[in-house]
């Protein structure tokens, strides 16, 4: 009867260790399978990309005016920074405030986007690797533990 016992402890546990694998496992798998940007389309990137290159391109052009109070050291520095001002197609544009806040929350809205997609990502092959680990160390050590007790 303690044999019988014993034997389906050492079963069990050597279930919960091979779970516990299998879990692991398939925490590995599912970058390698899916990629790391699972969740996030070709087309939220790009919208993203788009949202980020209207605010670079909106604050360069609220940066236009202030070139004129830097400080040269001389008047030939000033020449050569104004040539290369101009070389760059510098634009001398004013940006309304209000454009510039609805594009920096367009460019918020996608930025929280792609963090919750990589957090819940992350955040489910975490809780596989870890919950794999502990299963499968749970289960290898009743293994252990049921093997020693059947030696006693």
């Amino acid at each position: 009867m303690h044999d019988d016992r014993v034997t389906r402890i050492r079963r069990r546990s050597l279930g919960l260790f091979l779970a516990g694998f299998a879990l692991w496992l398939t925490s590995i798998a599912i970058p390698l399978v899916f990629g790391k940007s699972r969740g996030w389309s070709e087309e939220e990137a790009q919208e993203y990309s788009r949202a980020g290159a209207r605010l670079h391109d909106l604050i360069e052009g609220t940066h236009d005016h202030a070139h004129e109070e830097l400080p040269f050291e001389n008047e030939e520095a000033r020449r050569a920074y104004n040539e290369s001002l101009a070389t760059r197609e510098h634009r001398h544009v004013h940006v309304d405030p209000e454009e510039l806040k609805a594009a920096h929350a367009e460019f918020e809205i996608h930025r929280a986007r792609l963090e919750r997609v990589r957090s819940w990502n992350s955040g489910q092959v975490s809780v596989l690797f870890w919950g794999g680990i502990i299963m499968g160390g749970v289960g290898a050590v009743s293994f252990l533990a049921a093997g020693h007790a059947s030696d006693d």
